[in-house]
């Protein structure tokens, strides 16, 4: 083990991940900034992913082995293993472009005031397309230089901005604003982001730097997993609300937005009881259009949720069948 820490740790969660962890890790072998650690977490795996690991000649590389516990978990036992200024974030079937540890790292040393910095990225859909994830002018129009953004507002407009993929994190500030809530398995990065802005800068790339893979069998993409899980993100998320409230201007847009979104998924998946549960839960916000539109939906009678749900609840667009493959993709 080198003796010195390096300049960025970039920490790996895994689970059962064996057809596509080589790949990963090569992304970070192939970086153009060479003073790096990387651990990876296997967390429970059963299939071959731990093997592969080992089998790879890297000085650099660490692994770790736990339990099955979660991808939040693997990634804080990363973050307490990290030895490096800053800790980078790569989910085991993604992988980074060349650059990407090196722009990153120089936007975090020429930009103290940053605490985070998220890059926009390149997204393949399972029939093979590729597309670039974020909106250009939809993060543009928050800083003339796109350096930093505005996370709620960013939100608003961009669904899953930033990804777990893509941020990399001043390792200071773990020990400061705390890592991933380990309760919370399913949209953690947003918890753990609104958190963290309350305190720091968040700096941003357009430049697509990483490669996010659609994969079947993702965690988000198991919808009763999932539909639990974003109850409780929320959950957790109000219980800091009057800080959000505070901090944050467009926290309460984006907490409508996100509940709405939930609020309709489940009832057209025919999730009545989790319907009821986003609703009890939702504060008072008369002033939202979204607020308005899910308390409305919200309203209407079980007859009316059980139509929507037979007309469109068995389409895939909220169905999203748990197939074989990754479950932190």
């Amino acid at each position: 083990m080198r003796l010195s820490p390096p300049k960025v740790s970039v920490v790996v969660p895994a689970y059962n991940v064996e057809t596509w962890i080589a790949a990963a890790i090569n992304s970070v072998i192939k970086q153009s900034l060479v003073d790096w650690e990387l651990i990876v977490v296997d967390d429970g795996s059963t299939d071959r992913t731990a093997e592969i690991v080992r089998a790879i000649d890297e000085p650099r590389l660490v692994l770790e082995s736990q339990e099955n516990r979660g991808p939040t978990a693997a990634r804080n036992r990363g973050f307490a293993r990290a030895r490096g200024q800053y800790v980078a974030l790569l989910d085991a079937d993604d992988e980074y472009d060349p650059y990407f540890l090196q722009r990153t790292t120089e936007l975090l040393d020429t930009h103290p005031s940053i605490g985070v910095v998220a890059t926009n990225q390149y997204l393949v859909r399972r029939d093979g397309k590729c597309e670039i994830a974020f909106r250009d002018a939809a993060i543009r129009w928050l800083d003339d230089s796109a350096t930093f953004v505005d996370y709620c507002r960013t939100r608003l407009t961009e669904r899953c901005f930033p990804s777990n993929t893509a941020i990399v994190l001043r390792a200071k500030l773990i020990s400061a604003l705390g890592g991933y809530d380990p309760v919370v398995m399913g949209g953690e990065e947003l918890e753990l982001m609104l958190r963290w802005n309350k305190a720091t800068r968040i700096g941003y790339i357009a430049e697509p730097l990483a490669t996010h893979y659609d994969r079947p069998g993702s965690f988000i993409k198991d919808l009763d997993r999932s539909m639990k899980a974003r109850i409780l993100l929320w959950r957790r998320v109000l219980q800091q609300e009057p800080s959000y409230l505070t901090a944050l201007p467009g926290y309460s847009k984006l907490r409508n937005m996100c509940l709405f979104r939930i609020a309709a998924v489940a009832i057209a998946a025919g999730y009545h009881g989790e319907a009821e549960e986003i609703a009890s839960l939702w504060p008072t916000s008369p002033r939202d259009r979204f607020w308005w539109a899910g308390k409305t939906l919200l309203a209407l009678p079980q007859p009316a949720w059980r139509l929507i749900h037979a007309l469109i609840g068995r389409t895939d667009a909220v169905r999203l069948r748990n197939d074989p493959g990754s479950k932190y993709g």
